[in-house]
């Protein structure tokens, strides 16, 4: 049998919040066991899940000036 993890033990290990894997088992999306009030991971099996559902990156939202992006200012401003 593996090494089961607490539910900070796993955040600090993965360096996302505790906020973010309860959210995952609120939905029913990572596996876990409950012994009492307490959560906990098998630290191979959460792996397994992160892998196969990487979370996609949200772009940063670009500012712009009268309609024209910043860094289309800031080019024009260098000169490149």
């Amino acid at each position: 049998m593996s090494e089961y993890l607490t539910l900070k033990e796993m955040s600090e290990r993965y360096r996302r919040s505790e906020k973010t894997f309860r959210k995952y088992v609120k939905e029913y999306k990572i596996p876990h066991t409950r012994f009492g009030k307490a959560l906990l991971f098998d630290p191979n099996r959460v792996a397994l899940y992160l892998e196969a559902v990487e979370e996609p990156v949200k772009p940063k939202k670009v500012r712009s000036v009268r309609g024209v992006p910043m860094v289309t200012k800031y080019k024009e401003l260098l000169g490149l």
